[in-house]
């Protein structure tokens, strides 16, 4: 398995966000990671 870094792009595989791209901006633990997601032109950040 490749090892996830800060700022690569990723693609979300499930849930209600699943086939979005985001941009990984930290990596607080091993289960969950921090993203910025662009929709309709404003950027939130959530934990996924």
């Amino acid at each position: 398995m490749p090892q996830i870094q800060i700022v690569q792009d990723a693609i979300i595989s499930k849930g209600s966000f699943k086939v979005s791209i985001v941009k990984i901006c930290s990596i607080p633990s091993k289960y969950r990671v921090d993203a910025l997601l662009n929709f309709f032109r404003f950027i939130r950040r959530v934990a996924i």
